[in-house]
């Protein structure tokens, strides 16, 4: 009687056991409506994403991830010129939708959405978007919204991202939030030439208590775009240089883009032990090799 007993009792932890465990969704394949993460997420193979004008993927719940495993997530945009005009509203690649603690790492990339790439929405806290390749998405490759807090965005390669309308400028990591750290990121060939208003890394109006250090910006249509309305930003040990790339300096000249662009009100923005080569409103110092 007693080894039914504890064969009985046996049998019920286990069950137990069973029904408490958790196990990540497996995503991969084609996609025609919005995929909605409520638990982490991984990437199996590689997603087409035939949802128009709506979210790829949109987040449903607080304290998960989507982990890309080295795969491609590939929006409707041109493969080539990216936009190939106006976005489409809500065609983003993925979006944290207001959740918090959320994730987004890779390796991996998230590409040709005619809207931002990856987009960090006004009530998220404490997002993470980590080593991503972000490419040819039309306006950003990240974007992080007015009240968005607590972000951290690192370790990313953003490259030919932007936007064809005017006014509209937007590039490859585009702020607004507040309280973000936008780090050791390369940002390389965002913006188009016309019109000259998109950037490799951007802090816009309503940006807030934000750093940005040890980035790599270089060859886009301006480096780094600090607007009027920005307030209390860190810039420090950064690589700016080569904005815009020289052929559409000698293509277009008229286009007045540079490494950076400092538009914040006096006192603002802190800049230290960066490297630049032309700018406004930022110091550019001239680093000498010691002499032996």
């Amino acid at each position: 009687m007693r080894s039914y007993l504890r064969l009985g009792i046996y049998t019920l932890a286990l069950i137990s056991c069973l029904e408490t465990t958790s196990w990540a969704d497996e995503v991969s394949g084609i996609l025609t409506k919005t995929y909605v993460i409520v638990e982490d997420t991984d990437l199996v193979g590689d997603v087409i994403c035939d949802v128009g004008s709506n979210p790829c993927f949109s987040f449903g719940a607080n304290g998960v991830e989507l982990r890309l495993n080295a795969f491609t997530i590939t929006g409707k945009a041109d493969a080539v010129t990216g936009c190939g005009g106006a976005n489409s509203p809500n065609e983003f690649g993925i979006t944290t939708n207001g959740q918090h603690s959320v994730g987004v790492r890779g390796p991996g990339a998230v590409q040709r959405f005619r809207n931002h790439g990856v987009f960090v929405t006004g009530g998220s806290r404490n997002a993470r978007v980590e080593d991503l390749t972000v490419s040819t998405n039309c306006t950003a490759g990240i974007r992080v919204a007015v009240a968005a807090f607590d972000t951290l965005v690192e370790g990313n390669t953003v490259v030919r991202n932007g936007a064809t309308t005017p006014g509209s400028s937007c590039g490859g990591i585009c702020l607004n939030g507040r309280n973000s750290r936008i780090r050791r990121n390369i940002a390389h060939g965002n913006g188009y030439s016309n019109p000259p208003d998109d950037f490799g890394i951007g802090v816009i109006d309503g940006a807030q208590d934000n750093y940005i250090d040890e980035n790599t910006v270089s060859g886009n249509t301006n480096g780094l775009y600090i607007t009027a309305g920005a307030v209390n930003t860190v810039v420090r040990n950064n690589v700016i240089v080569g904005n815009p790339a020289i052929q559409v300096g000698n293509a277009q000249p008229e286009a007045r883009a540079l490494d950076i662009v400092n538009l914040a009100a006096p006192g603002e923005t802190k800049f230290e032990r960066n490297l630049c080569l032309t700018a406004v409103n930022a110091p550019c110092p001239v680093v000498v090799r010691d002499k032996p």
